[in-house]
């Protein structure tokens, strides 16, 4: 079993990762220039990982060797921080972050296209089940898509607080977030993949 963990960059003009593995959390780091940090990441083995964040970065790498094998992909053409990914195989990704922002990814982040969201809101997650995927953010947003991201649907959450997460599989999403009040209260909401809550 191995866990994974991405930290802000320690320097303002650098893009560090640090991958802290096993029981024993040792620091694995590497640092790109461009400034920014990482928000973001899905690993679909522990050789295998993405990392997304600040001005659309989009990052590859493997988890037992950080240091020697980062990839830096192109982002889309965005310049807004990316915060949540999530991929079903090596080659196929989705990623959301500000202003509504989606890119995904059919050949494993060689390249990531912009698709359209129709929302403004910062999305801050994003789990996928096969070609089902639900992204969650602002003002008790959710899209979802069956056709892996080739057309994106509002679907209503019934809450108007910033959802922070969402998990998928076969049976449907968990969708978590918190009050606007800033108590602290979680909301949660199981809604399907295919497009109903």
């Amino acid at each position: 079993h191995r866990d994974l963990h991405s930290f802000p960059t320690r320097r303002s003009s650098d893009l560090t990762i640090d991958v802290l593995s096993g029981s024993t959390w040792t620091p694995s780091t590497t640092t790109l220039g461009g400034g920014g940090y990482i928000a973001g990441v899905t690993c679909l083995t522990a050789n295998n990982c993405y990392a997304v964040g600040k001005q659309g970065v989009t990052l590859n790498f493997d988890s037992t060797n950080v240091s020697g094998t980062v990839t830096q992909q192109a982002g889309g053409g965005t310049t807004q921080t990316m915060d949540s990914i999530s991929c079903t195989s090596a080659s196929t990704c989705e990623a959301v972050g500000g202003a509504g922002t989606i890119l995904g990814t059919t050949n494993g982040g060689q390249t990531w296209l912009p698709q359209t969201s129709g929302v403004t809101a910062t999305l801050n997650g994003v789990s996928c089940s096969g070609s089902d995927c639900v992204a969650v953010g602002t003002s008790g947003t959710i899209l979802g898509t069956t056709n892996g991201g080739t057309s994106w649907a509002t679907q209503s959450s019934g809450v108007t607080v910033t959802l922070a997460g969402v998990s998928c599989n076969s049976g449907g999403c968990v969708v978590v977030g918190r009050a606007n009040s800033g108590s602290g209260t979680i909301q949660s909401g199981r809604a399907s993949c295919r497009g109903r809550v």
